[in-house]
């Protein structure tokens, strides 16, 4: 795996596709999260972060392992998010205001846990998208607080195959999230 990352990071320090799709595929919705709780409705929390991909493909320099591109990322939606806040002030001043300090108002704990959620929430996502078509689907929809017998009834499948089919997603699960990551995603199962 270290190798493999290796080669993303090559990749990304000569800008090539393949990396930049794996960077994306990997980031993206866990940025956009991330994006979404500094500017909430005031704006499209996609744009920002795609215009920080666009960035990191024109900026120069290189990057030593995937920490420094993920601090990276992380810091530049953060950023964005901030100059974004700072320049519609006038637009819509009272609004933005007390978003603003609801936001400055997080100290570096509560910073450091935003990204700790947010890097536990990047690997559920990872390993959820390995999962088989329809055991992922079966822990999402555990996710959203159906029960066995409604899965079973939208998925067309007897109680009995829910309750296997969940019972192994979830042996992969723990077998593949961190200990912490185990402990956060079962907070939503």
């Amino acid at each position: 795996m270290s190798d493999y990352l290796g080669g993303v990071i090559n990749g990304i320090n000569d800008k090539t596709e393949e990396a930049f799709k794996y960077l994306y595929n990997t980031f993206y919705a866990s940025l956009c999260r991330y994006a979404n709780r500094f500017v909430g409705e005031f704006m499209d929390e996609e744009d920002v972060v795609q215009e920080i991909f666009v960035k990191l493909w024109e900026r120069e320099g290189k990057f030593e392992n995937m920490r420094a591109v993920s601090a990276y990322l992380y810091r530049s939606v953060h950023n964005a998010c901030l100059v974004y806040i700072r320049d519609q002030k006038e637009k819509r001043q009272e609004e933005l205001i007390q978003h603003l300090g609801e936001v400055m108002t997080f100290d570096s704990t509560d910073n450091e846990q935003l990204l700790i959620e947010e890097e536990y929430y990047r690997q559920i996502f990872t390993v959820l998208n390995s999962l088989s078509d329809q055991r992922r689907v079966i822990v999402e929809m555990t996710m959203k607080g159906m029960r066995n017998e409604e899965i079973a009834q939208s998925l067309h499948v007897s109680v009995n195959t829910v309750k296997t089919l969940k019972k192994k997603a979830y042996v992969y699960l723990r077998e593949n999230l961190s200990r912490e990551g185990w402990m956060f995603l079962f907070t939503f199962l």
